[in-house]
This record gives structure tokens, C-alpha cells and sequence, in this order.
């Protein structure tokens, strides 16, 4: 795993999180994931994503019956994850300004790919239809998951996630931290239950 022996050091050797409210700042790992509310700055995994990065913004209308994955590869990520309120797939995203990406979303055997893995950082807010499966994999991120009507596969290094269930909709949850923290969930198994599925290595999953 990429940084697995310095996150090691930095859990071994250093509070999980840290938290000060007065300047709405969380810090996971001794740093390592770095969310700065008031500023509006995150700092994972050594990149720092502002709002002053390049933007990529677009949508694209998802057929159900055609189309129902998409997959979301990064390297370090600061993602909101909210519904749509139709069948659209929205995503803006602002990624380091380094970076000479412009490009991020292809189509190929009726699945989406939002192909985050070039750019060094990125922050996007994405909407996402109802029944559509996403599947995300990188290194370091932190998400927020606002009343998911879809199936979320995250599989990452190192993670600060809060997830808000929508108390209407039942879900199945898979949760993993191997070193860490995760709130309590309460499955509720059912036809039409939505799966929320996270792996992560070190981090905290919260419930909003």
C-alpha cells in the first residue's frame, strides 16, 4: 500500500484525530488528512486541494437500462457525494493546479469512468441518480455521503468519510478499518436495500 510505512509510524506514534472547533479543522493521522473548514483547504497525502485549482465540470444523462456503473479512480480526493434529481450525472471538480488534465470522464462498455488517477489532487462534488453503483478506489480521502439512493464501493489507503443514511431507505453496510474507527450502522436487509461498502486501511468512518 502506497505510504503503508509511514502511516504506520504516524498511527503508531500519533493521535488518530484531532479535532478544534473554533477554526472547524480536522486532522486524521497526524496530518496525513488535513480538512480545513473555514479556510476551505484540504491537505491528503502530501497534495493540497484548494478551491483555486483548475475546474472540470459536466454532466451526463445515465440510462438505467443501459448503463448503472460508475467507477471513480484517484490518488487523493476531497468528494461530496449527494443524489440527483434526475437521471443526470454532474460532477465538478477543481484538481491541482499542476496538472495538465482537462479530459477525466470516458464511456466504454456501458460504464462510466471518471478517471481522477492523473492528477496529483482533486475536489469534486458529484450528483449521482438513484440506483447507479459507484465504485471508487485511490490512496487518501475525504468524502462526505449525503443520504445515499445508490450502491457505494469505496476501497481506499487512508480515509475520513461521514456518511448521512437517509432514515426513509434501507441499507446494507460492509464497513472495514483496519486501524481505526467506525461509528455504528445498523443494517436493515430488504429488497431494494441500498449497499454501502467501505475498506480502508487507517481512518474514520463517521455517521452524520
Amino acid at each position: 500500500m502506497v505510504l503503508a510505512f509511514f502511516v504506520l509510524l504516524v498511527w503508531k506514534f500519533s493521535p488518530l484525530i484531532q479535532v478544534n472547533d473554533d477554526q472547524n479543522r480536522v486532522a486524521l493521522l497526524g496530518g496525513l488528512i488535513d480538512v480545513n473548514g473555514k479556510t476551505g483547504s484540504v491537505r491528503i497525502g502530501g497534495a493540497h486541494i484548494s478551491d483555486h485549482g483548475k475546474i472540470i465540470n459536466g454532466s451526463k444523462t445515465i440510462d438505467g437500462s443501459i448503463m448503472t456503473q460508475v467507477l471513480i479512480p484517484f490518488t487523493n480526493g476531497k468528494f461530496s457525494l449527494t443524489n440527483s434529481p434526475n437521471h443526470n450525472f454532474v460532477w465538478e471538480c477543481k484538481i491541482s493546479s499542476d496538472d495538465t488534465v482537462t479530459d477525466i470522464v470516458t464511456e466504454k462498455d456501458h460504464v462510466l469512468n471518471v478517471n481522477l488517477g492523473k492528477a496529483q489532487a482533486s475536489k469534486c462534488d458529484f450528483q449521482l441518480p438513484t440506483n447507479t453503483t459507484v465504485k471508487m478506489t485511490g490512496n487518501n480521502v475525504s468524502a462526505d455521503v449525503e443520504r445515499p439512493k445508490y450502491d457505494l464501493d469505496m476501497k481506499v489507503d487512508n480515509a475520513k468519510i461521514d456518511i448521512e443514511p437517509d432514515s426513509a431507505i434501507k441499507y446494507t453496510y460492509d464497513l472495514k478499518v483496519l486501524n481505526g474507527r467506525v461509528d455504528q450502522f445498523d443494517s436493515a436487509a430488504g429488497k431494494g436495500a441500498f449497499k454501502i461498502s467501505v475498506s480502508a486501511v487507517n481512518g474514520v468512518i463517521s455517521k452524520d
